[in-house]
């Protein structure tokens, strides 16, 4: 999008250049070539036979012209209508790439929160992991119940179905950024908040 602000320009540049034109004086040669395979000829002719006027068969006729405009009042018009219409076409560019910024912005802060409630999910399933480990030896002990465990286990595998959608969601997020911004972002890549 920043590129067409610059092909916008230089077009326009080229319409104003052809407007300028305009002015300076225009010349046009013309030229025509004609073989005729008959020509009328007078019935009066010379001794020997041979007609005493005898019209060419080809003719040739060529022409120079010149155009100049002495005044014209449309052509500072013309200037002013496309350097207005330059403004309005980068207005409306613009317009698309503070868009454009606006997705990348959502994109890049949803990825960077999911990347922080990854970690803090990561902390959690480490920390109930070791919770389980200690409830299992003293359930093997006796000291605790194997329905304790048992919760443990199944809040651990909800944090581990968390971990996996927040890792899905991530991927959508950084897949999002990397097709606006045109670079590659990876699962591993860490985003640094500004």
């Amino acid at each position: 999008r920043l590129q067409q602000l610059q092909l916008l320009a230089s077009q326009s540049d080229l319409r104003l250049r052809n407007i300028a034109v305009a002015r300076l004086p225009s010349f046009v040669v013309d030229g025509q070539a004609q073989y005729q395979s008959d020509v009328p000829s007078l019935l009066v002719s010379q001794p020997g036979g041979r007609p005493l006027i005898s019209p060419s068969k080809d003719t040739y006729d060529s022409g120079l012209r010149i155009d100049e405009r002495l005044f014209d009042a449309t052509i500072n018009a013309q200037g002013a209508l496309e350097r207005a219409q330059l403004a309005e076409q980068q207005a409306r560019v613009k317009t698309t790439i503070f868009g454009v910024r606006q997705q990348v912005n959502e994109a890049f802060f949803a990825a960077a929160a999911l990347q922080a409630r990854a970690g803090a999910l990561a902390a959690t399933v480490a920390d109930l992991d070791a919770r389980l480990r200690e409830t299992n030896v003293r359930v093997r002990e006796g000291a605790a119940l194997p329905a304790d465990a048992a919760a443990i286990e199944a809040t651990l595998l909800q944090r581990q179905q968390d971990e996996d959608e927040l890792r899905a969601n991530r991927r959508a997020a950084l897949a999002r950024l990397a097709t606006l911004t045109g670079q590659a972002v990876g699962e591993s890549d860490t985003l640094a908040l500004p």
